[in-house]
């Protein structure tokens, strides 16, 4: 009966660290800059940069206008 006890303890250990981990990264956040991602599918959290919504996005995301071959495009994906 000694192994259930020793288990919980380990679990109780790691579910600490992991608190431990969470509160450290999200001490370590810049404000209005960056945010936390959780959930079922990432299995540590993780800190993602995030974007303003204005001009400057919108002309980095559309480009200024022209073309690019589907090669050209293919290569800034990295395939």
């Amino acid at each position: 009966m000694n192994k259930p006890q020793t288990n919980d303890i380990l679990v109780e250990r790691g579910r600490d660290a992991l608190r431990g981990a969470v509160k450290t990264t999200v001490a370590r956040l810049q404000p209005k800059e960056e945010v936390l991602l959780l959930g079922w599918g990432v299995p540590m959290p993780l800190p993602v940069k995030s974007r303003r919504y204005d001009d400057a996005f919108w002309k980095e995301l559309l480009g200024s206008g022209g073309k690019k071959s589907e090669a050209e495009s293919m290569q800034e994906l990295g395939f």
